[in-house]
């Protein structure tokens, strides 16, 4: 990697790829998704044909860094970028119907400008002309259906090319992300990932979401997970030079291909030991597709009963120091379960909303650790995420029955209080305990007394008499999404077995 950009450089060039989620997560086809995140991985293949973060030297530009859907470029002259530009997104609306970008270019007064409050200034300016830019121009990437043609079944589109596999015509968007040799990429990069972590050949992820462990007619869900760095797109504005912002870039790639890593490694210890199923035959799946590993971001679908699991336990790999540029990250995550066959692209947007609502947590209360929140679908999602809680949510009085999002300590214990609840107190007794938390204070007595009387056990505190009914409700909805077993023997941060 060049140490120092070219002083000849007289033009930069902000590029953001914009509508990532529509453009990936718009479908219920999992392979379809996961070759759209492949294209949006490689958007800027090409500047720098590679899947590694490199500084290419091509004679009239360079490449700053690329990552996370931007990339950052230099050229000699503004004539020399505008032509690059100009074929690079000619190329990308030939190729990849669809996928919006972002351009901000800004002539440099000196090399300087990458370097202190001058390099700070460059990238606020760029960031923002990109973004005033796509709002004055907004790009139409798909070509209008004629009405004289079929649509396509997946997107919507006029279906205007054959697709063999399933032998029937689909949309010139959905080609791309289907197409064989992307799909045989996506391959080589699965077996790279699961290699590293210990598996041999006979193991893949899913490629369906109906692949993900679930049991007939006992589980038909699956997980739906988000998690964000905190943070990091603000440590790239403070980035006092360029190659602190190359540095950032490339240590935020490394940490979450290695947290990602470890989690796999962690997984395979399950799977020897049979605690995760992945069936008897030649060809083993894993009941995981990692969608998103890239930027600050990461997206990923599984078993139903792993999400929270693989949440926590990638956040506490993503949290541990980074010697290589003397910071450490902390992230937020969002887990939605829903059924296998509800549109993924709303279980997707709730996924978000989740993390987001983690990420609120965690400002308010002192931008400290890991955050996670979690949603169990019982019925259609059709509000946002603070209305369907203040519907569904909240008991006779008005009170939330809530207590989400966690930190990962307060998650600890709730999940060591989950365990304890489901093995003490009978199913039965637990759902007559979630129907009682919805009713006034005088039900939840009665049914304290009833209990106690029966002599069961579902008290917490040490003394054994104060008791609040806020904290069950959280506990019966783990007790329905997490493999107590896959709990039992983990330590944790703090140092405490569950």
């Amino acid at each position: 990697m060049s140490k120092s950009t070219n002083s000849t450089m007289n033009t930069a060039v902000f590029i953001n790829v914009k509508s990532i989620q529509s453009y990936v997560f718009n479908t219920n086809k999992l392979k379809h998704v996961v070759g759209a995140s492949h294209i949006v991985r490689n958007a800027f293949d090409f500047f720098n044909p590679s899947d590694k973060q490199v500084i290419e030297e091509n004679g009239d530009f360079e490449v700053g860094y690329i990552g996370g859907g931007n990339a950052l470029l230099f050229f000699k002259e503004k004539s020399k970028a505008e032509e690059k530009i100009r074929a690079f997104t000619k190329n990308a609306i030939i190729k990849y119907p669809g996928l919006v970008f972002g351009i901000g270019m800004q002539d440099l007064e000196n090399n300087n400008s990458l370097s202190g409050d001058d390099y700070k200034k460059l990238m606020k300016g760029l960031v923002k002309s990109a973004g005033v830019n796509l709002s004055e121009h907004y790009p139409v990437t798909n070509i209008l259906k004629h009405g004289i043609t079929a649509d396509c079944p997946y997107s919507g589109l006029s279906a205007e090319f054959y697709y063999d596999l399933k032998q029937q015509y689909i949309s010139r968007s959905v080609k791309p992300k289907v197409d064989v040799t992307r799909w045989q990429k996506v391959i080589d990069m699965d077996k790279l990932l699961l290699k590293k972590a210990g598996f041999d050949d006979n193991f893949v992820f899913a490629s369906e979401f109906k692949d993900m462990g679930q049991e007939k007619g006992v589980d038909s869900h699956i997980a739906i997970v988000h998690i964000d760095g905190n943070g990091i797109g603000i440590k790239f504005q403070e980035s006092k030079s360029l190659e602190e912002s190359r540095k950032l870039s490339d240590a935020t790639k490394e940490i979450i291909e290695k947290s990602f890593s470890e989690v796999l490694k962690e997984i395979k210890e399950l799977v020897d030991k049979k605690q995760i199923e992945v069936g008897e035959g030649k060809v083993k799946i894993l009941p995981l597709r990692p969608i998103i590993l890239s930027g600050d971001e990461i997206t990923f679908v599984c078993n139903s009963k792993l999400g929270i699991w693989i949440a926590r336990r990638f956040m506490e790999h993503f949290s541990k120091p980074n010697k290589e540029i003397a910071i450490s990250f902390t992230a937020c995550a969002g887990v939605c379960i829903t059924k296998t066959k509800y549109p993924f692209y709303r279980g997707y947007q709730l996924a978000v909303e989740l993390c987001e609502h983690a990420k609120e947590a965690y400002s308010k209360n002192g931008k400290q650790g890991n955050w996670l929140d979690f949603h169990l679908a019982q019925t259609d999602i059709s509000d946002e995420l603070s209305q369907m809680r203040q519907k569904q949510y909240t008991d006779a009085n008005g009170n939330s029955l809530l207590k989400r999002p966690y930190n990962t300590g307060d998650l600890d214990k709730a999940i060591k209080k989950t365990i304890k609840l489901s093995d003490k107190l009978p199913e039965g007794w637990t759902k007559e305990l979630r129907d009682v938390l919805y009713e006034v204070e005088n039900a939840w007595q009665l049914w304290r007394k009833k209990a106690d009387w029966r002599e069961k056990d579902y008290k917490f505190t040490d003394d054994g008499n104060t008791v609040s009914k806020d904290q069950y409700y959280d506990l019966i909805e783990l007790h329905e999404i997490i493999d107590n077993k896959l709990f039992t023997n983990c330590q944790f941060d703090n140092n405490e077995r569950i």
